[in-house]
């Protein structure tokens, strides 16, 4: 399911990067695990955890569900990661060598890009992540989140960490 078709229409106009609803809430930072209003730019994680509708929805979706896989698909730079978002220092405990060699893997033969735990690898912590939340929360044992896209100027860097890390 598409989480935010109004951003969907602007990413396919041309705005690649394109992370908010209409109410400027990255929906990606709207979920309680970890969830802070430490938001910054267009990373806004809104007034509350689950505070847009959007969120709320795919909430119910998604537990309704109950997957035992999960992958959220992005843009905004390429990597391969896994939980935990939320800050830069934990990987994910439950089945970690099992989601790290997938990664490393799907990494190795297809994006040759940085790949493990994500807020370790994109720099920064990320707290309300869906990512998060799916693998606390409803134990889903394996939940990745894929970052696909990246503009051509800062891919050789990209490229060089995923080689150091290999």
């Amino acid at each position: 399911p598409n989480a935010n078709p109004l951003g969907r229409k602007q990413v396919e106009d041309g705005y690649y990067c394109k992370r908010t609803n209409e109410n400027k809430v990255d929906l990606n930072r709207n979920w309680d695990e970890e969830w802070n209003n430490q938001g910054f730019g267009d990373t806004y994680p809104g007034q509350s955890a689950f505070s847009e509708p959007e969120t709320r929805l795919f909430k119910e979706l998604v537990s309704k569900y109950d997957p035992t896989n999960f992958l959220t698909v992005h843009s905004g730079t390429k990597g391969m990661y896994m939980p935990w978002a939320f800050d830069m220092n934990h990987l994910a405990n439950r089945n970690q060598p099992q989601m790290m060699n997938i990664l490393k893997e799907l990494d190795t033969n297809y994006c040759q890009c940085p790949f493990g735990a994500a807020g370790k690898e994109v720099g920064y912590p990320c707290p309300g992540t869906c990512l998060d939340w799916i693998y606390e929360k409803l134990q889903t044992p394996y939940s990745f989140a894929f970052e696909i896209y990246i503009d051509e100027q800062y891919d050789d860097g990209l490229s060089q960490r995923f080689q150091e890390k290999i």
